[in-house]
């Protein structure tokens, strides 16, 4: 027996949560590539840590 190819019905459906092909990210890319440094704390986290050092 041989396989049978799945064909598509109709083109890829874009809209809400579903970006053009040539608009997504290719695999294993990050959409924020250098993101937040590690260790970096936000303004609550400071000023916390500086209350709680006085």
């Amino acid at each position: 027996m041989s396989k049978k190819q799945l064909v598509p019905l109709k083109k890829y459906d874009v809209g809400y949560g579903k970006p053009p092909k040539g608009a997504q990210f290719t695999t294993g890319q990050s959409g924020n590539p250098f993101g937040r440094p590690k260790g970096s704390i936000n303004r609550r986290s400071k000023r916390n840590r500086f209350q709680q050092a006085l």
